[in-house]
């Protein structure tokens, strides 16, 4: 997968595969990726009755004094949410985080790899393009016209694989994720063959 920002000297970590929030890790000449213990993932359950949104989870976070920056995605399921959080601020939520809006949470602390990826539902759309250029991708994916997925990427609401990217011809390739502020958020599944007139086919995925 191609990710802008991926350049010598520097690299993203949320704390899994796709993490929308990531940290910045400028690498020394001996570090080969970013230091993964900098995120630590709380996992909050929470009783079958209660539906505690992404809102609520974020405005306790808030009222208990945290930054922004000091949280990462929030992922919720039907009976928990995993949040991930600065290494700084996990040990003091462990002790001080109670509830979630009016729901009491029940905290623990669980490993990255058991991070539970909530299923989004996706719209499959199969198209053709000139060329893998961000504005011809991006205009099939959301159905809008070339020239307006041109305007939203000068305009500065496009980002790949969740940096933000201002070029209409930077070329995409299979795998990458898209998002149009406003818009929302698709991906790149498959690139096929070449049609007759040279146009190559392609699969997006669309959240939805």
């Amino acid at each position: 997968m191609q990710a802008l920002g991926d350049r010598e000297g520097f690299a993203f970590w949320g704390g899994c595969e796709g993490a929308q929030r990531r940290q910045m890790h400028f690498l020394p000449d001996w570090m080969d990726g970013p230091d993964e213990t900098a995120v630590r993932c709380l996992r909050c359950r929470f009783y079958e009755t209660d539906h505690p949104t992404h809102r609520d989870f974020l405005g306790s976070l808030m009222g208990l004094g945290l930054t922004r920056e000091k949280v990462g995605d929030i992922l919720v399921s039907p009976h928990w949410a995993d949040v991930l959080v600065g290494s700084s601020v996990a040990d003091f939520l462990l002790r001080e985080w109670k509830q979630a809006g009016r729901v009491p949470l029940r905290m623990a602390e669980i490993g990255l790899e058991e991070i539970a990826m909530p299923e989004q539902p996706v719209k499959l759309i199969r198209d053709t393009v000139a060329s893998l250029r961000l504005d011809s991708v991006a205009a099939a994916g959301f159905s809008i016209s070339r020239s307006a997925a041109a305007e939203l990427i000068r305009s500065g609401k496009a980002e790949v694989n969740w940096m933000p990217c201002i070029r209409p011809d930077f070329s995409v390739e299979q795998g990458d994720v898209l998002t149009i502020r406003g818009l929302g958020k698709c991906c790149l599944a498959e690139v096929g063959g070449q049609s007759r007139k040279g146009r190559t086919g392609i699969t997006m995925k669309r959240f939805i």
